[in-house]
């Protein structure tokens, strides 16, 4: 009888945590960035012999807003308004390559990340903020939004290299300067003073060849890896936006775009 009660209760245990088992939530964004080891697949040998893990690869991004002089973390959603003062933080579960990239209103696009002068390789769980230290975005008074596209990668984005190496563009060669006359021609008499007319506004300045093929670069960086990014979604939980991939994806530059709207 002893024996009857003792396998019963067994019986009874093993429902009761399969149950829970069958109850659980799955996880979460926050729970698949937080739990994932990159060097679960740092090879395929290792890969195929790696324990399996619920944690993805992918990067969190914030958005801090300074209104009025309060800063504080909000939602992507956010409308803002001018005068508002925003920059951004992200960090990657992994140990790989970055680039933040934004396109104006005009079009014209901007290299964001990585800063002059410093690697747009970063660590894993690292902070960042776009601008760089104390600076901020501020929004004008022209209603529109603001597209920035965040791409990431676990291997050197080469675009990026060309463009922080200077190794794109054309060098220009200095017009050639003509020394004075030894007998400079007399200036001819004044004519006969007339109504001055009225100056025309000054053209903007015509970009230069390095600046041109610099836009091209970013163009089709950002148009590959927003198509190789496609299926990529932003979840967010509380004021964190996640963006979760595969290893397999990640072996080439990815991106996801974030979009804020001020009025």
């Amino acid at each position: 009888m002893k024996n009857l009660i003792a396998i019963s209760c067994l019986l009874f245990c093993a429902a009761s945590v399969s149950a829970q088992d069958a109850t659980a939530k799955p996880a979460g964004p926050r729970d698949l960035f937080n739990t994932y080891k990159s060097d679960n697949v740092s090879s395929p040998a290792s890969s195929a012999a790696a324990k399996p893990t619920a944690g993805r690869p992918g990067a969190r991004v914030r958005v801090e807003l300074d209104r009025d002089g309060r800063a504080r973390f909000v939602s992507t959603r956010t409308v803002f308004r001018a005068g508002d003062k925003v920059r951004f933080h992200f960090a990657m579960n992994f140990p790989g390559y970055v680039v933040v990239i934004n396109q104006g209103s005009s079009g014209t696009r901007s290299l964001l990340f990585p800063y002059k002068g410093v690697s747009n390789r970063i660590g894993r769980t690292a902070d960042y903020t776009v601008p760089q230290g104390d600076g901020w975005f501020e929004f004008d008074d022209t209603p529109g939004t603001e597209q920035l596209t965040f791409i990431m990668s676990k291997r050197e984005i080469e675009e990026v290299t060309q463009i922080t190496t200077g190794s794109h563009g054309s060098s220009q060669v200095a017009a050639p300067s003509h020394p004075a006359s030894e007998h400079p021609v007399p200036a001819p008499a004044p004519a006969t003073p007339t109504a001055a007319p009225t100056p025309a506004p000054a053209p903007a300045p015509a970009a230069t060849p390095a600046q041109t093929e610099e836009q091209e670069i970013l163009a089709a960086l950002n148009s590959r890896s927003l198509t190789r990014g496609r299926d990529l979604k932003m979840v967010e939980q509380e004021t964190d936006a996640y963006v979760l991939t595969s290893d397999e994806a990640l072996a080439k530059p990815v991106g996801f775009k974030l979009t804020l709207t001020h009025r």
